[in-house]
């Protein structure tokens, strides 16, 4: 959803909702168990995930000064079909939220220079996970950068 709420000023808004689990089995053994995986979330499937963005733009000189910034969030979401059973809670992220920032000047000619920042708060979270404790005895978590900057400079010809 968009709204431009003035000529500077323009706000963008989205929802997802997911429903994805297991409605019937399957039955899985692990740990020489047999597990009935109904009702748990399916891999990498958030329930639900949203976003809020807002832009600004003032008018200076030859150009504009543009800024922007948004905030996401993300649910919880499980890298195993056996969500928290047979030994795998560590198997999963809790839902979190980033911020992210941006601020332009854009030139009317043909070029603009930004600075930006991702991750504002520096917010640690995983991107996937993986239970090798059978086999090696311990999990493995791949994590996502942490918070990172930067200067942009591009030209228009």
């Amino acid at each position: 959803m968009i709204g431009q709420l003035s000529q500077r000023l323009t706000l963008q808004w989205g929802f997802g909702w997911l429903d994805a689990t297991f409605k019937e089995g399957p039955i899985l053994n692990a740990q020489d168990q047999s597990w009935d995986l109904s009702g748990n979330q399916l891999i990498a499937a958030p329930a639900y995930n949203t976003f809020l963005a807002a832009d600004y733009r003032v008018p200076v000189g030859a150009g504009s000064i543009n800024s922007h910034i948004d905030i996401n969030y993300q649910d919880d979401q499980w890298f195993s079909a056996f969500n928290d059973k047979a030994g795998y809670e560590n198997i999963g992220q809790p839902g979190y939220a980033l911020a992210n920032a941006r601020i332009e000047y854009e030139s009317n000619k043909s070029y603009s220079v930004a600075l930006w920042v991702r991750n504002l708060a520096d917010k640690q979270y995983k991107v996937y996970a993986i239970n090798l404790s059978e086999a090696f005895g311990y999990n493995y978590n791949m994590y996502r950068t942490p918070r990172t900057f930067g200067v942009e400079f591009n030209l228009r010809f």
